[in-house]
């Protein structure tokens, strides 16, 4: 009997069934999200079991795939002369005092969902990203 792999079974399957198959292995299995084209409202164990994708993007592409990232993730500065604040990772000097000044400050976290989604091109997938709320 010929056994049939597990690449051998997703090859048979239309786009469609391979990208909700895709999903169904990779989505939060716990809680509770509610999604516009703008906001992600979402209960504590679904962003909980949302994979961290701060810094990188996620392999595998298909429709249906779901992430978080931190937009605040990269480190901020303040210079103590002049009071600017910058962004970027370990500025020597203050681009406008031309002076080493800068000490970190720590920024609020601003999480986001991002998710690849249908494009009308059969060929693309549409890469979205939303506001999280937690409720």
């Amino acid at each position: 009997m010929k056994q049939i792999s597990f690449e051998d079974k997703m090859h048979e399957l239309d786009q469609d069934s391979y990208d909700q198959h895709m999903a169904d292995m990779t989505l939060p299995k716990r809680g509770t999200c509610l999604v516009d084209e703008h906001i992600a409202i979402m209960d504590q164990a679904y962003f909980d079991e949302l994979l961290d994708y701060s810094l990188s993007m996620p392999s595998g592409v298909f429709v249906g795939k779901r992430w978080k990232a931190n937009l605040h993730v990269i480190p901020a500065w303040e210079c103590t002369k002049c009071g600017n604040k910058y962004v970027g990772w370990e500025p020597s000097f203050c681009p406008d005092c031309k002076e080493n000044t800068l000490k970190p400050y720590k920024r609020d976290p601003k999480w986001v969902m991002r998710s690849y989604e249908k494009h009308k091109d059969p060929g693309l997938v549409k890469n979205m990203q939303r506001e999280i709320i937690v409720i």
